[in-house]
């Protein structure tokens, strides 16, 4: 009798861990497109808040700007559509988020942060490397259920 109550628990147990991991794998799926696309509006409230970003050897920096919030609006935007647009925007999110990178690693060294102090440019760049791990395990994530959903 024991043993049919530990496999009983050790059934029920995979079921709520699986479940839990379904939610979570959702609310950072959704956390991620929502930060991308309130980030690229941002880029059209607020462009000047992001000049201190562009690196100085790209030219028109306004366009740049208005380029990148357009990206992050469409990325964020389809990593929240079923199918295969959700695979593309959780992609094109790492993407972006990995082509941001050397931005906020610069933003630690130099004299005068692009926002804020050296400390807030440190704490930029830790969070920028967790949020490069999340959409990366989205991405798979999404890659896996959007593969298997096609057997």
């Amino acid at each position: 009798m024991n043993v049919h109550l530990l496999l009983l628990y050790h059934w029920l147990s995979h079921i709520y861990m699986s479940k839990v991991a379904e939610i979570t794998f959702r609310i950072v799926r959704y956390f991620l497109a929502i930060l991308m696309v309130t980030g690229g509006v941002q880029h059209f409230r607020n462009p000047e808040a992001y000049l201190a970003f562009v690196p100085s050897f790209l030219p028109e920096k306004m366009s740049v700007i208005y380029l990148s919030g357009i990206l992050e609006i469409g990325f964020g935007a389809l990593a929240l559509i079923p199918g295969k647009s959700k695979e593309w925007g959780s992609l094109g999110i790492l993407g972006l988020l990995i082509l941001f990178l050397p931005i906020h690693i610069t933003d630690v060294f130099v004299q005068s942060p692009a926002m804020g102090s050296g400390r807030s440019a440190e704490i930029r760049l830790v969070l920028q490397f967790i949020l490069i791990w999340a959409a990366f395990r989205v991405y798979k994530r999404v890659q896996s259920d959007f593969k298997s959903s096609k057997l």
